[in-house]
C-alpha cells in the first residue's frame, strides 16, 4: 500500500520511514534496503537515512558495507550519538577491535549519558575509560539533586569492565 501511494504521488520523504519500518518489522531487511538505497543515492547528505542503511547492512551481515556507511555518518554528523554507538559496537563485535571501538563508545557516552545503550557501551570500555568520561561530564548538582555516580575505587590501574557504581561523596564528606 505504501509503495502504491508513492507511485500515485505521495511524498517519498514521508513514506520511506514507514516503509522501512514495516519491512524491518516483518524481517524483510533486504526489502527495506532496496527501498532505502535509491533514495540515499539521490540524497547522499541525509545522514539519518545513511545511518539506517548502515544498520540494515549490519543486520544482513554485510559488515564491510555497514562499516563504510557508519563511518560516513559519523563524519557527516559527529554529534549524533547512535551512529557512534553502532560503529563502536560493529568494531568491537564484528572486528574484535576494542581500541577502534573505544573512541566511538566514549563519544556515545558523552553525547547521550542517559541513553538506552549506556550499560552496553560501558561493558566494552574499561573502568579507566569510564572514569575519564565521567570527569568530563561531571557537573555539581545545583538543586540538591542526587550526587553524580563514580566508579568504585580500585587498587589496580586498569581493573577491566566496571561492575559497580556508587554515589560520589557529598561535598562536605570529601577529604
Amino acid at each position: 500500500y505504501i509503495v502504491a501511494a508513492v507511485e500515485r504521488g505521495f511524498p517519498v520523504d514521508e513514506a520511506l520511514p514507514l516503509l522501512i519500518q514495516v519491512c524491518v518489522a516483518s524481517d524483510r531487511l533486504s526489502s527495506a534496503l532496496s527501498h532505502a538505497e535509491p533514495h540515499l543515492r539521490q540524497h547522499p547528505d541525509r545522514w539519518p537515512l545513511r545511518h539506517v542503511v548502515g544498520t540494515l547492512y549490519l543486520g544482513l551481515g554485510r559488515v564491510d558495507d555497514a562499516q563504510r556507511e557508519l563511518e560516513r555518518v559519523v563524519d557527516q554528523a559527529p554529534n549524533a550519538a547512535m551512529p557512534h554507538f553502532h560503529l563502536g559496537m560493529l568494531l568491537y563485535e564484528n572486528r574484535g577491535d576494542r581500541e577502534g571501538a573505544r573512541p566511538h563508545l566514549e563519544r556515545y557516552l558523552e553525547l547521550d549519558p542517559d541513553g538506552r545503550h549506556v550499560a552496553e557501551a560501558r561493558s566494552v570500555l574499561t573502568a579507566r575509560d569510564v572514569r575519564r568520561i565521567e570527569r568530563v561530564e561531571r557537573i555539581e548538582p545545583v538543586d540538591g539533586g542526587p550526587a553524580p555516580l563514580t566508579p568504585a575505587p580500585t587498587t589496580s590501574p586498569d581493573p577491566g569492565p566496571i561492575t559497580e557504581l556508587r554515589p560520589s561523596p557529598a561535598p562536605e564528606e570529601a577529604p
